[in-house]
Parts: structure tokens; C-alpha cells; sequence
């Protein structure tokens, strides 16, 4: 077990985070406007679940303990980056989507 692969999963495991999360928070500022929200909605997480679990098989075939850190990046950045995008979205116009991530 090296350090360096740790890092490496926990490095890989905060993008996804962020491009996950913040792919989420885009699309439902998006939203009210969007002539098809429910077609964007769902789309768009189909590209953000397939994004993400790429990743996670990227992750896989570096090894377990790089899963493992990935796994522990995406919690861990989880825990700093939704709450800090909701009250964006509430600053922003108010929604009660992304509340419950908050508590």
C-alpha cells in the first residue's frame, strides 16, 4: 500500500465529486428556463452517472486501495461541495432541492 495511489484515489475521487455535484447544481439553475426540464434532467445525469462511474473503473484498474481513495474523495468532497453549492442556489434565487443535502 503506497501513499502515493491514496492520494491518487483521493485526488481522482474529488474531481468526479466536483463534476458530479457541480454538474448538478448547473442543471437545476438551469432548469426554470429550460423549455424540456425533464429531458435535461434526465440526460444530463445519465452523463454525469457515466462520467462518475468511469472514473470509478478507471479507478478499479489502478487498483483497490486507488478505488478505495476514490471512493473516500467523492465522500469527502461530497461533504464540502453540497452544501456550499446550495446556499449558492439559495442566494440565487431559492430552491428547496438541494436543502435537504445541507443537513
Amino acid at each position: 500500500m503506497k501513499i502515493v495511489d491514496i492520494v491518487i484515489g483521493l485526488s481522482m475521487g474529488g474531481v468526479l465529486s466536483c463534476i458530479h455535484f457541480g454538474g448538478l447544481w448547473l442543471v437545476l439553475k438551469r432548469m426554470p428556463t429550460s423549455e424540456r426540464p425533464a429531458f435535461l434532467f434526465w440526460t444530463t445525469t445519465m452523463a454525469r452517472y457515466g462520467i462518475t462511474l468511469y472514473g470509478m473503473y478507471l479507478a478499479l484498474t489502478m487498483g483497490g486501495i486507488v478505488l478505495v481513495g476514490a471512493c473516500a474523495g467523492l465522500y469527502l468532497a461530497r461533504l464540502m461541495v453540497v452544501p456550499r453549492l446550495a446556499d449558492r442556489l439559495e442566494t440565487n434565487g431559492g430552491s428547496s432541492l438541494l436543502r435537504a443535502a445541507k443537513e
